[in-house]
């Protein structure tokens, strides 16, 4: 049996002057700000010596602070008024999601570089692990699918939380009405129309499995056709 191959974070991606004071995990790769740090099984300060670091674990306590601070939900700095959010189709749709969002140059490096983002077959590693205990529970209906492509959803000014999860620390966001500015990507570039539809077109076949109300069917299909006015237009 052949060894499984090891994942190396691409090197031709320039990293954001946003992100230079971040540390790297093991393998390389830069790990966000919001990215909890474990030590003999509890939570530790981001980057902290001796403690290792959990993609999968919020740190709910840096949740908080850039919430309340406008701070990059990526790099931890000072955002401005102009606010990017890395959400899948299904958010498209909904104008919902359960991260704060971040400096455009920071998004764009997570859309080229996160091996989950550029890999449409990657999936979620849903082993136990030390983090399990300090997982924060997702307000809302989560879906773990790779939605196979990504959005960059612009918009002046923070998403609204409406919805917390109380014990978990989950937070869910409303989106502005309409964006500011799209783009789409898969596979660390820019994804074409096509690409682009066929991700937004199977985000709303899973919605479509929560409610088969007819109104609610009718509301979505109405929420679907809006999205696709921001679809590429090549």
């Amino acid at each position: 049996m052949s060894a499984k191959p090891t994942i190396i974070p691409r090197r031709d991606v320039a990293v954001p002057h946003y992100m230079h004071g971040l540390v790297r995990d093991e393998r390389g790769y830069i790990v966000p700000r919001f990215v909890a740090f474990l030590q003999d099984r509890k939570l530790a300060p981001y980057g902290s010596l001796g403690a290792t670091p959990d993609f999968r674990a919020i740190d709910t306590k840096f949740m908080i602070r850039a919430v309340k601070g406008n701070l990059c939900w990526l790099c931890g700095q000072s955002l401005g008024r102009y606010h990017i959010f890395v959400i899948g189709p299904m958010c498209m749709v909904n104008r919902i999601t359960s991260e704060p969002g971040c400096h455009f140059a920071c998004a764009e490096y997570a859309v080229k570089v996160c091996p989950f983002m550029i890999n449409p077959r990657t999936r979620r590693n849903e082993k136990p692990t030390a983090a399990d205990h300090v997982k924060v529970d997702p307000a809302g209906i989560h879906n773990d699918r790779n939605p196979g492509a990504y959005v960059l959803w612009g918009q002046v000014g923070p998403a609204k939380p409406f919805e917390v999860k109380v014990g978990s620390g989950g937070v869910l966001f409303k989106l502005a009405n309409k964006p500011d500015s799209v783009q789409w990507w898969t596979q660390g570039r820019k994804a074409n129309r096509d690409e682009a539809l066929a991700a937004l077109d199977a985000g709303v076949e899973e919605l479509g499995k929560l409610d088969n109300d007819v109104a609610a069917r009718r509301d979505l299909m109405l929420a679907a056709a809006e999205a696709k006015q921001f679809l590429p237009r090549a």
